[in-house]
């Protein structure tokens, strides 16, 4: 995103305060000595980043409805699809959002933008969206479980004590579940619970090898519905003694 354009044409914020947000930069972990600025774009993770994105992109829908009213437009700051009746259309749609990016510094990433039919799953915000016997729905996609998967599994490799490594699992898995509570993933994190419980059972079998060691290993186990919507929500993936 160009400075100057926001600098220019942003409403509101006062341009001091603007200024400093946009060169706030950032500092790299390996290195906290140096910071570095950006001449472009909003810092990434800045808590005003999402808000000064959609004013940026603010008329994108004009640039949409010019081509065809009967056109939808969904954006979240910077993440948007559009619902038309045509690939023509989504080809022309897609060069009049081209047009209205060139002032404001921006190109439409190939890699990240694809045009497909509304029956093909999609990602978007961090969802998976699908086509099922007509109607929609939407899950987590394939690869953020994989992700979620080896976060888990690095903890319970590295973690020599168990009371750490039941407390950062917790955290792990109880954030992920009510970050996707609301979306129709029952038999995923149904699916993530039974997995879970066969990494934690392997874990503990580590510390308690021996067959008395079995009963602490139930002890240890909630052995019951993981993920199941109920009056705690999501309840804690493991408990330790």
């Amino acid at each position: 995103m160009s400075h100057t354009w926001m600098m220019e044409n942003i409403p509101f914020i006062p341009r001091p305060i603007l200024q400093s947000w946009l060169k706030s930069g950032y500092i790299e972990l390996d290195n906290l000595a140096a910071g570095v600025q950006e001449t472009t774009g909003i810092p990434q993770g800045g808590v005003i980043s999402p808000t000064i994105a959609n004013m940026v992109l603010d008329g994108m829908e004009k640039a949409v409805y010019s081509i065809d009213k009967g056109a939808r437009l969904i954006r979240y700051a910077d993440d948007a699809i559009v619902l038309c009746d045509s690939h023509e259309l989504a080809q022309s749609i897609k060069k009049s959002i081209q047009l209205f990016l060139n002032p404001r510094g921006l190109i439409i990433s190939n890699e990240k933008t694809k045009i497909t039919n509304i029956v093909e799953s999609f990602i978007f915000v961090g969802f998976r969206f699908y086509d099922r016997n007509g109607k929609f729905y939407y899950d987590i996609p394939p690869a953020k479980l994989a992700k979620i998967k080896a976060k888990v599994s690095k903890v319970l490799r590295t973690t020599t004590d168990l009371k750490s490594m039941f407390i950062k699992t917790n955290q792990i898995i109880r954030g992920f579940c009510y970050a996707h509570a609301d979306a129709n993933t029952s038999a995923q994190l149904r699916d993530l619970g039974y997995w879970l419980n066969k990494r934690v059972y392997t874990a503990l079998f580590q510390y308690y090898k021996t067959k008395a060691g079995q009963t602490i290993i139930k002890q240890v186990l909630q052995i019951r519905e993981r993920f199941e919507r109920n009056d705690q929500r999501f309840p804690k993936m493991i408990s330790c003694l």
